[in-house]
């Protein structure tokens, strides 16, 4: 190809990007990109939550119909006074022996949701959220507490 042809093939000028096209699309994809990865890394945090929220909800109605079943035994005289439980499949039975849980609870953070006993039937349950450390979603039978499945994550005690 001689000088007087360069940048002409077949009659027609050879059009191209330029380097800052090119690295202004790059830059929009990443940026793109960016905001996908923090879109669906919120929504599995969302998921794990509204998961650890449930199993603390299904732990409750466990607890809660055991002892309507269990009405002369307590929780303390089955677990103990003050101790803290990983519930799993198989600890709150009903009266024919099935477990009144078909899995094993899981929080936010892929570990047990605990029960802890307190005197008498009083007890309280935790499941941790996913998104914030040391925040857990709660349920209990004390008023002074209150049943506190209304939405807020708690500060976690066991």
């Amino acid at each position: 190809m001689s000088n007087k042809t360069k940048g002409i093939l077949d009659g027609r000028k050879c059009k191209a990007f330029t380097l800052i096209e090119l690295l202004i699309v790059i830059v929009i994809i990443g940026i793109l990109a960016g905001l996908v990865v923090f879109s669906v890394r919120s929504a599995i945090i969302k998921a794990r939550d509204a998961q650890a929220k449930n199993a603390v909800r299904e732990v409750k109605t466990a607890v809660e119909t055991w002892l309507a079943e269990n009405s002369g035994r307590s929780l303390v005289d089955e677990f103990g006074n003050g101790r803290v439980i990983d519930v799993k499949m198989g600890t709150f039975a009903d009266s024919q022996g099935n477990s009144l849980l078909n899995h094993n609870p899981i929080d936010g953070q892929g570990k047990a949701v605990t029960l802890k006993v307190m005197s008498g039937n009083q007890y309280r349950i935790e499941g941790k959220t996913a998104g914030e450390p040391n925040k857990c979603w709660v349920a209990t039978n004390i008023s002074s507490i209150g049943d506190n499945l209304g939405g807020n994550a708690y500060q976690c005690q066991n």
